[in-house]
């Protein structure tokens, strides 16, 4: 799910938490025809992902987790001590002025820091800026932060198993240190584990070529099997 750019539930009240956007996924899979699907999930999709996974086993094909939120890492004491201020208080901030905050705070993402500057920053910064991005940002993902909905399921992450799971992780996130990869790693019965040098929290960003290249190659080493009676018919 995007936050901001037009894509506002039309309900405030609309439940878009971890635990809410799973049905969603569930939905937008059956809406376009896909009975499975590789997943690849980064941040809060990861949380997103491990819970559609755990509970809907049979529609993941392979499941990759990019620097994911996971047990209680989440959320940050730097977001705790933001959300002192209240919601209201928080999308009432000038836009300039939120603008100004959020883009130093999206640079700590990443290693690579003038690169991402004028590369994808802006287009980050676009969706969660503006009279509609400000607001949903606080009220459709802010307010919803609650590790609830991933320590809930630790006791239930070995089920991952079932399916081949990667994870993939920036040895310099500052946001969800490398730890907690290894905590995932430990928790996922056979999953894999890629740490990638020199790169943040948004891997995709630090490393692109690199995050694809792992994505790709695991993807096709898990290929959709077809019965062979599929699509034949009998006598």
């Amino acid at each position: 799910m995007i936050i901001g750019d037009g894509s506002r539930p039309f309900d405030r009240d609309a439940d878009t938490s971890v635990s809410g956007q799973v049905p969603v996924l569930e939905t937008l899979m059956e809406h376009w025809g896909f009975e499975s699907a590789h997943i690849v999930a980064h941040d809060i999709g990861g949380a997103v992902a491990q819970r559609f996974c755990i509970f809907h086993p049979e529609r993941a094909r392979t499941l990759t987790l990019i620097d994911t939120v996971s047990f209680d890492s989440w959320p940050s004491r730097r977001t705790n001590e933001q959300m002192k201020a209240g919601i209201d208080a928080l999308i009432k901030k000038p836009d300039a002025e939120h603008r100004a905050h959020f883009r130093e705070w999206l640079l700590s993402t990443v290693v690579h820091r003038d690169r991402f500057a004028v590369g994808a920053l802006d287009i980050y910064l676009d969706l969660i800026t503006g009279p509609v991005g400000q607001a949903s940002l606080f009220q459709h993902q802010v307010a919803y932060y609650n590790h609830k909905h991933t320590s809930g399921i630790t006791d239930r992450l070995a089920e991952l198993g079932k399916i081949p799971v990667q994870i993939l992780w920036g040895a310099d996130d500052a946001w969800q240190v490398v730890d907690w990869a290894h905590k995932l790693h430990a928790a996922i019965p056979g999953s894999h584990l890629h740490v990638l040098p020199e790169c943040g929290h948004f891997a995709m960003e630090d490393e692109p070529e690199r995050i694809s290249e792992l994505v790709i190659v695991f993807i096709a080493g898990h290929p959709l099997v077809i019965p062979a009676h599929a699509g034949t018919q009998g006598p």
